[in-house]
C-alpha cells in the first residue's frame, strides 16, 4: 500500500512539474512491463531449480498411502510407502485431480530425491515441466512486447 501511495505522489509531483501525462503513461508501462517481466524470470529460476532436482532424482516405485496435513502445514500433502519408509511428496496434495493423479492400491513410478526425503509423484512433475514451458514462454512474450515498444 505505501508503493502505491508513493508512486501517485510521484506521479503528482510530475504533473506539477509539467511533464507529459504522455510521458507518465509510458514510463507506467515500462515500470508494468519490466516487474511482470521480472516475475516470469523469478518464476522460470524456481522451476529450473525444481527441475534440476527431478532430473538428479533417481526413480522408484512406491504406494498412495493418502494425504495428510502436519502440525503446522496450510496444505495437505501426498504420503508414498516406498520401501517399508513412509515419504512425503515434495508438492502439496492436488485434490481437484485426485482421481488422475492418485492411484490407492496400485504401484506407482515416482523420483526419489538426493536426500531421500522426498518423493516427485506424477503431480509434481507435472506441475514442475509445464510450469517451467510457460514461464519460459511468457519471460520470452513479455522481452519480445518490451523490444516491440522500445522500437516503436
Amino acid at each position: 500500500m505505501q508503493y502505491i501511495i508513493i508512486l501517485a505522489v510521484i506521479v503528482v509531483i510530475m504533473i506539477i512539474l509539467g511533464v507529459s501525462t504522455q510521458l507518465i503513461a509510458n514510463i507506467s508501462a515500462w515500470m508494468i512491463l519490466l516487474a511482470c517481466a521480472l516475475l516470469c524470470f523469478m518464476m522460470c529460476i524456481f522451476f529450473m531449480v525444481f527441475l534440476a532436482r527431478l532430473l538428479c532424482a533417481k526413480k522408484t516405485s512406491g504406494y498412495f498411502a493418502g494425504a495428510k496435513k502436519k502440525d503446522k502445514a496450510r496444505f495437505d500433502t501426498a504420503y508414498y510407502i516406498v520401501g517399508e519408509s513412509e515419504i512425503k511428496n515434495i508438492f502439496p496434495y492436488e485434490s481437484s485431480l485426485k482421481s488422475l493423479f492418485y492411484k490407492e492400491g496400485r504401484e506407482v513410478t515416482l523420483r526419489l530425491s538426493k536426500d531421500g526425503k522426498r518423493v516427485f509423484d506424477l503431480n509434481a512433475r507435472v506441475t514442475i515441466i509445464s510450469g517451467f514451458l510457460l514461464s519460459v514462454i511468457m519471460t520470452g512474450v513479455l522481452i519480445n512486447t518490451a523490444i516491440m515498444l522500445y522500437a516503436a
